[in-house]
């Protein structure tokens, strides 16, 4: 399958013309980008609208003969918003923000060609899926630290950095939990669109639905975990205090009358 990452007009109709399914990857989301891509596939004005602003919810939007697809995926644990047309000849990615993940699913594209269209379309979704797990690595490992260092330290940078990851953790379940319930139907939009096999989109789809309510869970166990650390951070300095006070009242009763 042909990958582009630039908006080529004439590579674009050539492929067309040979009706070879391709995926096109813009890191790029001005105006002029996308009234271009109104022009050259007659996306709907509402659909480019979204693109325009972004700040959207992860949702399905169907235009009879294309679907928006808001996905996210995660880089440098953060969220990012991605922008997938998906038509029966192409599917085209849309983000302002750099996407580490849709490189690397470009390189494997290149390496081993997708089998069908159903595919292609699902190794670009499954990619953004997968980079959850990444980032939930990592943040399953700076939670071991802090679990371990919460429990016998009263330094109050602990309390921070225990809020800090909550956040993070927050703004990845506002956008796993309804892209979760969004490929609970997905399916059923998606792989309508001509060229695309009902059975292997429903297969390929039900598989980004399973990742996504395992991400859930490992999202809600690690928040689960880092109200433990700070129970036990709150337990480390309420046992400082309580030492710290014995103290004062043992010097107390040795030098007051």
């Amino acid at each position: 399958m042909r990958s582009l990452t630039t908006l080529d007009t004439g590579a674009i109709a050539e492929l067309r013309s040979r009706d070879e399914f391709f995926w096109l990857d813009l890191h790029d989301s001005s105006v002029e980008t996308v009234d271009q891509l109104r022009d050259v596939f007659g996306f709907n004005e509402l659909a480019l609208e979204d693109s325009r602003e972004f700040g959207q919810r992860p949702k399905v939007d169907d235009y009879r003969d294309h679907v928006l697809v808001v996905y996210y995926g995660v880089d440098d644990g953060e969220p990012v918003e991605v922008h997938c047309y998906v038509t029966g000849q192409a599917i085209v990615t849309l983000h302002r923000d750099s996407c580490w993940t849709l490189t690397a699913a470009h390189d494997r594209l290149a390496r081993v060609d997708p089998r069908s269209e159903e595919e292609a379309v699902y190794r670009v979704l499954d990619a953004l899926t997968d980079s959850y797990f990444t980032a939930l690595e990592t943040l399953a490992e700076e939670i071991d630290d802090l679990e371990e260092e919460a429990s016998t330290s009263i330094d109050p940078d602990i309390r921070v950095r225990i809020f800090a990851l909550r956040k993070r953790l927050v703004a990845l379940r506002r956008v796993v939990g309804p892209q979760r319930d969004m490929f609970t139907a997905a399916g059923g939009t998606i792989d309508r669109l001509p060229g695309l096999d009902v059975d292997q989109a429903h297969d390929y789809f039900r598989d980004i639905h399973d990742h996504l309510l395992h991400i859930a869970d490992i999202i809600d166990s690690s928040r689960d975990l880092l109200a433990g650390a700070l129970d036990l951070h709150a337990a480390a300095v309420n046992q400082r205090v309580n030492q710290v006070t014995k103290q004062l009242t043992l010097i107390a009763t040795i030098f007051l009358p």
